[in-house]
């Protein structure tokens, strides 16, 4: 499981970096694009504080930021999320994290199962933004797992 996630956290980093450089060559940028491209970095960011049991320090889920700033967050982000997974053993990645939600509930999930969701989320976000550059008749970004693997993956 520990190659896997680091496997896909490196997809996620490509793919994020991806959407970030992409969005700042476009002209006209809707706001929302901007305000899901930093939620992506904002959740990296809070779901690894809760991670490592750590006061999150993201305030904002959703905020307009230039999009050089919130591909700072991703980077520095998913980079955190990376070292963590490296320096895990696999019982660590089973560690049961116990945390209170935004809406006051408390809930318990093992870092593996934080980590994927982190992951899920971030492509999730990633296919709004391209639904609303559809919407604005901007070009979509190409982002598939798979397109990330043949350009990247070596056999």
């Amino acid at each position: 499981m520990k190659n896997y996630l680091l496997e896909m956290f490196e997809y996620d980093k490509t793919a994020n970096i991806l959407f970030a450089d992409t969005l700042a060559r476009m002209n006209n940028l809707p706001a929302e694009c901007k305000q899901q491209l930093y939620h992506i970095g904002a959740v990296l960011q809070a779901w690894y504080d809760t991670a490592i049991e750590q006061e999150s320090g993201i305030d904002e889920m959703f905020t307009e930021e230039p999009v050089d700033k919130s591909k700072q967050l991703i980077i520095h982000s998913t980079g955190k999320w990376i070292e963590l997974i490296k320096s895990s053993s696999e019982e660590d990645l089973n560690k049961l994290i116990t945390y209170e939600s935004f809406d006051g509930k408390e809930y318990k999930n093992t870092i593996r199962e934080i980590a994927v969701q982190v992951i899920t989320h971030s492509i999730y976000h990633r296919g709004q933004i391209n639904k609303l550059l559809g919407m604005n008749n901007l070009p979509a970004v190409k982002q598939d797992y798979i397109h990330y693997l043949r350009k990247n993956k070596t056999l």
